[in-house]
């Protein structure tokens, strides 16, 4: 009983809507984690490390939910009280409500999805997705049905919508006493320095990561990752890319290597230096190379490739007394 009197005391002030939104957002978060521990039940190594991994979530996602939440807590301290208690400033932030719902949820279903493709939270490929937008935008059209997936992500922002409603909490913070500017302004300053250190310490946080690697996705948050991705601009390439070891990479270039009669210098070491004697008739040739180029040009596009359009003559022509990578 105490601790609902409090949660009724702590949103019954300006602050309440930011407060409200933290509490939906960590529970649209933990139920994400749990559908992705679902999704992954095969992979998963069920251990104490599982129940440290959400405990570790849960920090990232109180995180997350407390950046997300600043510009409801600046807006609380900044908008005048009088406004509060018009009609229409209750229908904004009812519509408003919702469309925060509906971003919340439309963030679980991208994150269900990448989860399904990558087996990882949002990290830099996600980021890479929202710089190539055309060609994203149109393999998830071709890959899901978009009509379907919105309506159902608009069904249950409407369920959760009303759901949120009758617990009374809005009514709570609409409804709370007028509280002096100087003290919504230091709420607000509070809640910018609680921000501040909490993404201070996340930054440079030391908290153990499990070696399963399900595990570790599973104590992280989406949204943190993804602005984590952006800030640092890189992707683990040995994580997501299949890759040999350097003596294996060199053992299965050196028959290819030696296919024109060349001979390594050090056959067993890690270079490619290798003597080659030209045996061709006529002696040593002097072509003219010219390499050519092009990046992000379809193969679609160019004629000798595909015979959908007619736009490259020149390289059409080159291309018959040309070695040409058709496959690279």
């Amino acid at each position: 009983m105490r601790e609902r009197q409090g949660l009724r005391f702590v949103l019954a002030r300006r602050a309440g809507g930011a407060v409200i939104f933290v509490l939906v957002f960590l529970g649209v978060a933990l139920l994400t984690r749990v559908a992705l521990l679902v999704k992954a039940s095969s992979e998963l190594s069920w251990g104490l490390a599982l129940p440290a991994s959400f405990l570790r979530g849960f920090v990232y996602d109180l995180g997350a939910a407390a950046f997300a939440s600043l510009p409801f807590a600046v807006l609380s301290a900044a908008l005048p009280e009088r406004l509060f208690r018009t009609p229409a400033f209750r229908r904004v932030a009812s519509l408003s409500a919702f469309f925060v719902l509906f971003a919340l949820l439309f963030g679980a279903a991208a994150e269900w999805t990448f989860w399904d493709e990558f087996g990882v939270r949002f990290n830099f490929i996600a980021v890479d997705y929202l710089v190539y937008t055309t060609e994203v935008v149109g393999n998830i059209r071709e890959s899901y049905d978009l009509p379907l997936v919105l309506t159902g992500i608009f069904a249950g922002a409407v369920v959760l919508h009303v759901l949120v409603g009758r617990t009374g909490w809005p009514a709570l913070w609409l409804e709370a006493a007028p509280e002096p500017g100087r003290r919504r302004l230091g709420t607000a300053i509070a809640w910018v320095l609680a921000v501040s250190v909490l993404g201070g310490l996340l930054s440079s946080s030391s908290l153990p990561v499990p070696s399963n690697v399900y595990v570790a996705e599973l104590g992280k948050n989406g949204l943190w990752s993804l602005f984590a991705a952006f800030r640092s601009n890189e992707l683990d390439y040995a994580r997501f890319y299949p890759s040999l070891t350097s003596k294996e990479a060199f053992a299965a270039l050196r028959p290819g290597l030696e296919e024109d009669g060349s001979t390594l210098v050090d056959p067993g070491a890690s270079d490619t230096l290798r003597v080659v004697r030209n045996g061709a008739p006529g002696g040593e040739a002097h072509p003219n190379v010219v390499q050519i180029t092009v990046e992000s040009l379809s193969a679609e596009h160019v004629h000798f490739l595909s015979d959908r359009y007619d736009l490259t003559p020149n390289l059409d022509a080159l291309s018959k007394r040309s070695l040409s990578f058709d496959h690279f």
